[in-house]
């Protein structure tokens, strides 16, 4: 006899039905039975908990999701020193935290580019990338300011700076300047100047 088959077939009743008790018992099986009734019924209420503890984790996982979202980095692929300067000046009000990815190549700097902010956001900008931006490839990305303007001035007032691999080339400050190549400031974020070069800068006291 399939005691597997009696304990499933007999599972609305279980142990509590007397008859069922005395027939399982003339049959020596009632310990086993009872046991396995217990099981099974601990077995439905811990997965019962655990649907209940995956619906629960699926919510948090969206709720999660559309905060990333909410606060997700805009990027924006610059292959001009126009674009670049349109992208810093959206960047500077879009409430995003913004990346600026710069295509690898030689940017003449006539008029000095400029990201004025005080959102809490981060501002990132980055030279070295492919035509499309879809890859890195440390393409040598120069700002030349032909020695007549400052390449670049960064000011977030409130959130953190990181500006990467470009090469200021022949950047000019006027009387009482600082920062022939660059200027990037913040009261109350982090400045991270990484992996860039200065060639040929000048800014005069």
């Amino acid at each position: 006899m399939n005691n597997v088959s009696i304990l499933r077939r007999a599972d609305g009743a279980g142990c509590r039905n007397a008859s069922l008790r005395r027939a399982l018992a003339t049959l020596h099986v009632l310990p086993f039975a009872c046991v396995r009734m217990n099981q099974l019924r601990a077995l439905q209420s811990v997965s019962r908990a655990l649907a209940m503890h995956r619906f629960a984790a699926l919510i948090l996982a969206l709720a999660a999701g559309i905060a990333t979202q909410t606060a997700a980095a805009t990027d924006f692929c610059v292959h001009s020193v126009a674009e670049i300067q349109a992208a810093l000046t959206t960047a500077a009000t879009n409430g995003a935290n913004d990346v600026i990815m710069i295509a690898g190549g030689s940017y003449t700097v006539s008029t000095m580019l400029v990201f004025a902010s005080n959102e809490p956001q981060s501002i990132k900008i980055q030279g070295g990338f492919s035509p499309l931006c879809d890859q890195f490839i440390h393409a040598e990305t120069t700002l030349d300011g032909q020695q007549l303007v400052r390449p670049l001035y960064v000011g977030n007032g409130n959130g953190d700076i990181q500006i990467a691999f470009l090469t200021f080339v022949a950047g000019f400050a006027e009387v009482e300047s600082n920062g022939g190549g660059l200027i990037a400031e913040s009261n109350a974020g982090s400045i991270d100047i990484v992996l860039n070069r200065f060639i040929g800068n000048l800014a005069t006291a």
